[in-house]
């Protein structure tokens, strides 16, 4: 592939693998331990109360646990625009392994403290997590739970900080022109970076020229109004479609289409 360098590879697999790929992949492999969880959930209700939940109970804690993480997406997504642009793109990366760990260690210590209400809260820290506690149930073995779903965080923290700030960032951002060919030359393998630098100051003068719309703006100028509506509406869409119950309630699904099918 052209342009594709051994470090760019790296700088692309610290990033994608550390972020992006097990948010998605702990999204969907998270209903899987459904029993489990809700297992000890009941062991913990007996233990407090004497008593064991209903199916009803059970539904709603564990509804709080799979649907929480939402809540933080939605505050996650907010700070990403500031805490890029003040921290820079790849100290952001690093610092939100921090809002990791404080979610390996609420929920690796919920079971030990008897407080499943420590899994919600672990939960809407980080989503990446879960098979932590599936992994203590069944194998007792702290150590190995917690290096398993914390691999790709641990990557990210290993590679990330071996790669360069954004190229663009520095320039643009910082004004520092020769950290950012330093940073481009080091990310394309060549020191032949000039016309995109270029390329980059050219992007940003004519972002500059483009005046920011206002909030009102983007309502009642009809140019920027059907963009807004098509975003909203494919966001709408995807959400009201349910998928979301999909994937966190899959197993559960597919057992009650078992038993009705049997039946």
């Amino acid at each position: 592939m052209v342009g594709l360098n051994g470090r760019l590879a790296l700088a692309i697999a610290a990033a994608a693998f550390g972020s992006a790929f097990q948010h998605g992949y702990n999204t969907g492999v998270l209903n899987a331990p459904q029993e489990l969880i809700c297992q000890f959930i009941n062991e913990t209700s007996q233990e407090r109360f004497g008593n064991y939940m209903d199916e009803t109970q059970l539904t709603m804690i564990w509804s709080w646990i799979v649907s929480i993480y939402c809540a933080g997406g939605i505050i996650g997504a907010m700070m990403t625009g500031i805490v890029a642009d003040r921290l820079g793109r790849k100290v952001g990366l690093l610092w939100n392994n921090i809002t990791i760990l404080i979610g390996v260690i609420l929920i690796g210590f919920a079971k030990p403290c008897g407080y499943y209400e420590m899994l919600i809260v672990g939960r809407f820290f980080v989503v990446r997590f879960w098979v932590l506690e599936v992994s203590s149930v069944r194998q007792q073995c702290g150590h190995g739970s917690f290096l398993a779903p914390s691999s790709p965080a641990i990557f990210q923290v290993c590679t990330l900080p071996i790669c360069p700030e954004s190229p663009k960032f520095t320039l643009l951002n910082k004004g520092k022109e020769i950290e950012a060919q330093r940073a481009l030359t080091w990310f394309r393998g060549t020191i032949e970076v000039h016309e995109e630098l270029d390329e980059m100051r050219a992007e940003y003068e004519q972002m500059k020229a483009v005046p920011k719309p206002s909030l009102k703006e983007m309502f009642t100028v009809e140019s920027l109004r059907m963009p807004l509506i098509i975003s909203c509406m494919m966001m709408v869409a995807q959400q009201l479609s349910g998928i979301n119950a999909v994937i966190f309630f899959s197993t559960k699904i597919f057992q009650y289409v078992i038993i009705n099918f049997i039946e």
